[in-house]
């Protein structure tokens, strides 16, 4: 069994629409069965494990002011021309930008306005849609101060 979701992805910077699709394969479970299938040894958690990695950046760390409660992994996308983007689907959070400093700048900014638009503000003045977003920040982000 594996599971696949796929993405249209776009960035724009000065002008230039950069797009790139995204294919998020769960590695462990094909990997898991296609060793099951051709009798390999078990050894292949590793090699998944680390292809996972590469896609995947551990962060916990936003910025001095704020940080996951959590570690919480972003997909790392390559845009193209150097552009990275990171996204964690389930909270809809993305950044991108010119290299992975930049995307994760970009990142710790993203998380400032939300924080400042979501976390604080009244449920009366939210959608459905936004308060489930603000719940997500009140559960997993820490702001220091």
């Amino acid at each position: 069994m594996t599971a696949t979701v796929s993405a249209n992805l776009q960035y724009r910077k000065r002008g230039v629409v950069y797009q790139a699709k995204s294919t998020i394969k769960s590695f462990i479970v094909e990997k898991f069965t296609d060793s099951i299938i051709k009798g390999k040894p078990i050894g292949f958690l590793n090699q998944a494990a680390s292809e996972w990695h590469r896609d995947f950046i551990p962060m916990q760390d936003i910025s001095e002011r704020f940080k996951f409660s959590q570690i919480v992994y972003f997909r790392r996308t390559e845009l193209g021309d150097g552009y990275i983007m990171l996204e964690h689907e389930p909270s809809g959070i993305s950044a991108a930008g010119e290299g992975f400093q930049d995307a994760k700048t970009e990142l710790a900014m993203t998380v400032e306005m939300l924080w400042q638009n979501y976390a604080l503000e009244d449920d009366d003045m939210l959608t459905e849609d936004a308060q489930q977003l603000k719940r997500w920040l009140l559960r997993n982000v820490r702001c220091r101060g």
